[in-house]
């Protein structure tokens, strides 16, 4: 391969300057991968990235845990106050607590540019990890899959 043809990524090209481009427009890429023993999915559709963590389940009131289960619905209710801006936590059917947020990213955006948003957005989870840890939300006992 020439050093000027870009290099297959993934769903992506990557052309010399480091830009990504789609093998195949439809596709809609997504990274996936789990920090803190909890599951980080992101997605890049037309220069917009989006980013859910799952941070882990309610306890059910069953097994003596209704403490801990009504002092993490307290949190719940105050934690979309305390999110920095353009985060939102969704709770689930299944109790399920996700934190999300959504980003645009100059087209075509770099690699080095998506790598960073990605690395960002789960340095600014760490804080709501350890609150949600230390009020007894634990990151295992999920099924370990974001929705959607």
């Amino acid at each position: 391969m020439p050093l000027d043809a870009a290099i297959p990524l993934g769903p992506f090209l990557v052309d010399r300057a480091g830009h990504l481009h789609l093998r195949e427009p439809h596709l809609r890429p997504r990274i996936a991968f789990t920090w803190r023993g909890r599951p980080i999915i992101g997605r890049l559709q037309d220069g917009r990235l989006e980013i859910e963590a799952m941070l882990g389940r309610i306890p059910s009131t069953a097994g003596g845990n209704r403490e801990r289960r009504a002092a993490l619905f307290t949190l719940l209710r105050q934690l979309p106050a305390d999110l920095p801006p353009g985060w939102h936590a969704r709770l689930l059917p299944d109790h399920r607590l996700i934190l999300e947020t959504a980003d645009r990213m100059p087209l075509p955006i770099r690699v080095s540019a998506l790598v960073g948003a990605i690395t960002n957005a789960v340095l600014v989870l760490a804080p709501y990890f350890d609150l949600l840890e230390e009020r007894g939300l634990a990151a295992g006992g999920t099924d370990s899959t974001c929705p959607g």
